[in-house]
């Protein structure tokens, strides 16, 4: 049986040395937790993170209009390149129907805080390291000295490379550093950054269509395990130096999430 806790069964990636010269893009199961979030009216649209085998994490706003219509959600894992639509005959991904979302109830569309919301999915995927492989939700205690601020993390998606460039074909990567709440309310005056919510550099950071997808960091005492620190929420513009990206902060809703997934 599947044990997300045990330290071999998450956070692990198993990924062959990358065929891609320079650049941002990762190679097929680098990170092996990125979901794809497709729907027949928007196809690709936002992304999600694996946290079990049959449990994926996104942001409420990637969600709120189609709660009630989940059997239109896919959810792709262990893609690379293409769309909803293509196969990538560089990994063996898997698409899966959800069978139920769960939207955290405090969600508030104005403000955006409590931006995340919990995929189901209809079946249990089969993980490995080399393709599919949840990341390890944070433990307040192993991960408190990794997940704060100036610490560094990693974000990944499909959205755009930046505000004028069209969405990537492959998954690509960016290197962010957390920041601290106060310095990060001082450079979003007029927006409310409230306790649940992460904050990172923008420069390398999220996109339009990176939505709902994973800011991980490397716990080095942990084994070297990836751990869940954010989920990509919202921000001002992409690349902006004078600006942070905001992620819903995992920790905050970490009670909700194991409860919502039925994780002990």
């Amino acid at each position: 049986m599947f044990n997300l806790y045990a330290a071999s069964d998450c956070g692990k990636s198993c990924a062959r040395k990358s065929f891609v010269a320079g650049g941002d893009t990762t190679s097929p199961g680098e990170f092996p937790w990125q979901a794809m979030l497709c729907s027949p009216r928007l196809g690709q649209h936002c992304g999600g993170v694996l946290i079990s085998e049959r449990c994926v994490l996104t942001a409420a706003h990637c969600l709120k209009y189609q709660s009630n219509n989940r059997k239109t959600i896919t959810v792709c894992l262990g893609k690379n390149c293409g769309n909803c639509s293509e196969s990538d005959s560089l990994s063996n991904s898997v698409c899966s129907n959800s069978s139920s979302i769960i939207i955290h109830p405090n969600f508030n569309q104005t403000s955006f805080d409590h931006d995340i919301a919990v995929l189901k999915l209809a079946r249990p995927v089969n993980c490995n390291c080399r393709t599919i492989m949840p990341v390890c939700l944070p433990d307040k205690a192993r991960d408190s000295s990794y997940i704060r601020a100036q610490q560094n993390g990693i974000v990944t998606g499909w959205g755009r490379v930046n505000s004028t460039v069209s969405r990537s074909r492959c998954l690509r990567k960016g290197d962010v550093r957390l920041k601290s709440r106060r310095l990060c309310q001082i450079k979003h005056q007029g927006y409310q950054i409230t306790e649940n919510m992460l904050c990172a550099t923008d420069y390398n950071g999220a996109c339009e269509g990176d939505s709902g997808g994973p800011l991980v960091v490397k716990n080095r005492k942990f084994r070297g395990r990836y751990v869940l620190a954010g989920v990509v929420s919202w921000g001002i513009g992409c690349g902006e130096k004078t600006k942070f990206g905001v992620y819903t902060d995992v920790i905050s809703h970490l009670d909700w999430i194991k409860s919502s997934c039925g994780i002990n």
